[in-house]
């Protein structure tokens, strides 16, 4: 399968006095097919908010995943960040199973107000009834529900090693 991360990165300058840095995910032909991004990077607490994107051909196919694996060990390994977090909108379950699956774990939750654009009454279609949960449908608003989740160093670690170990 044609997938890679690339370590070159640009710098979004600060949001909140806090540094932003973004890396290219290409594919083995060169082309981009989706980023990686840190924001909120804390270099006292020695950590950093993880943001990933890709392209809607490339998603499903397990490219964030693997791009996001590769990331992880040059995260830990040569950036010395001990703690990584993120956000995820609940509904969205394939990256909720990639990220548990990948070492994260848990933390809390929080309702969020849904984009203006979203059409409440697609959660009206049986195909969709296993997310309406993670929804709070109100008169004039629709929230969503995002996790807190977090992979820390020695987790990440000891990850590492099971899989080396197979």
């Amino acid at each position: 399968m044609p997938r890679s991360w690339t370590s070159d990165f640009w710098s979004n300058g600060s949001e909140n006095g806090f540094e932003r840095e973004a890396w290219a995910v290409e594919n083995t032909y060169g082309e981009l097919i989706g980023r990686i991004s840190l924001r909120e990077i804390d270099r006292k607490r020695n950590q950093a908010r993880l943001g990933i994107t890709f392209g809607s051909p490339y998603v499903g196919h397990g490219y964030g995943t693997e791009a996001l694996s590769r990331f992880l060990s040059y995260y830990f390994r040569v950036c010395g960040y001990s703690t990584m977090l993120l956000d995820v909108a609940a509904p969205n379950q394939r990256a909720v199973r990639s990220y548990l699956n990948l070492g994260f774990e848990y933390v809390s939750s929080d309702w969020r107000q849904a984009s203006s654009l979203f059409d409440k009454r697609i959660l009206e279609q049986p195909s969709y009834r296993a997310l309406r949960c993670f929804f709070q449908l109100e008169r004039l608003r629709v929230r969503v529900e995002f996790y807190e989740m977090r992979l820390d160093y020695l987790r990440w670690l000891n990850l590492e090693r099971l899989a080396t170990a197979r």
